[in-house]
């Protein structure tokens, strides 16, 4: 049983926290009940144990599953609902720093690959079935032959069948797989709304953006791109966002203030989602959590206001997050 990208029952998403100095430990929150869940089946407790979590929009139903530390580290992918486990190749130099999983399509199909994302070490990626992978290193990805130099890629997402990549500071660029290798595409700079002018990480920010995401919004077939920014960085926590919607085929962006009745759930230790605003959150708001900090904090795109709401219960300092998509866990927890 897969289940499809997108929150279809209108409920709210599970923060997933790994904790422990091998994550040996994994715990659910619910934002609905304001609580703490743990798993409730030994098979599932057992397969998370000692990884790394990466969730990605719940990428088809499957998680995937990343030893932290050492350099033959176990990977695989886990669908909670039918228990289901696909092992992936071994050696991910030093998982800890993998952060982002990208499916161009469901793991059960054929030539399915998957993209393991670090902002320091770039792109592992391979096919299921695959041996070994091929990693793509981070200064390979962000060099043009003819340009030079064009910037470090900063997210990338699967969009309508493509993989396409930001590269600081205002260049898109698509990745085609080829056989066993990657090709990239002419970096193109993006223009904005009305197609005259090249549009640009607002000069404001440049300097202090803390954090950008790819992000299909499930409900409208809309690729945004979100940025986190500290416009003052002697406030501990002076974050916002500004969400953009990326026009594929014209290669334009257009800033988006209000996104309607949809919320986006994103944290520093994954990708993020957008989707219709579930039961008990907030619509046009952006859910997150910060780097060592024990709330979760929403921000109001109309009026630009930020509320922080303790995580009840305490959690560990060093923790990692990420939103998962209801429908894979509720039914294997139970409160603690």
């Amino acid at each position: 049983m897969e289940t499809k990208q997108g929150n279809n029952k209108g409920e709210a998403p599970l923060l997933l926290i790994s904790q422990g100095d091998k994550f040996q430990k994994h715990i659910i929150y619910s934002l609905l009940h304001s609580e703490f869940r743990n798993l409730s089946t030994m098979t599932t407790r057992k397969i998370l144990s000692d990884k790394k979590v990466l969730g990605s929009s719940s990428s088809y139903g499957w998680l995937g599953l990343v030893q932290p530390l050492g350099h033959d580290c176990d990977c695989c992918l886990f669908n909670p609902v039918s228990k289901d486990k696909i092992d992936l190749p071994k050696k991910l130099d030093n998982g800890y720093f993998y952060n982002k999983l990208i499916m161009t399509k469901p793991p059960t199909e054929p030539d399915c690959y998957i993209i393991f994302s670090s902002e320091r070490d770039g792109l592992s990626f391979c096919r299921i079935g695959d041996e070994e992978y091929v990693t793509v290193e981070e200064h390979e990805i962000g060099f043009d032959e003819e340009d030079g130099f064009m910037g470090y890629l900063m997210a990338i997402v699967c969009f309508r069948g493509k993989i396409y990549g930001f590269i600081e500071p205002d260049k898109f660029v698509t990745i085609n797989f080829v056989d066993k290798s990657l090709e990239y595409e002419r970096p193109v700079t993006l223009m904005n709304e009305d197609g005259t002018q090249p549009w640009f990480i607002p000069r404001a920010f440049r300097g202090r953006i803390n954090s950008i995401w790819l992000i299909k919004s499930c409900s409208t077939d809309e690729l945004l791109l979100v940025l986190k920014t500290y416009p003052c960085l002697t406030v501990k926590d002076s974050s916002e966002f500004r969400v953009f919607s990326v026009d594929t085929n014209a290669m334009t962006c257009m800033e988006v203030e209000n996104i309607g009745n949809r919320s986006i759930f994103v944290t520093l230790d994954d990708g993020g989602y957008c989707c219709p605003t579930p039961i008990g959150i907030k619509p046009n708001s952006i859910y997150y959590t910060n780097i060592r900090d024990r709330n979760y904090n929403v921000f109001d795109l109309e009026d630009r206001s930020k509320t922080s709401m303790p995580i009840l219960g305490g959690v560990a300092v060093w923790s990692k997050a990420v939103w998962v998509q209801p429908q894979m866990l509720k039914n294997f927890m139970h409160q603690i």
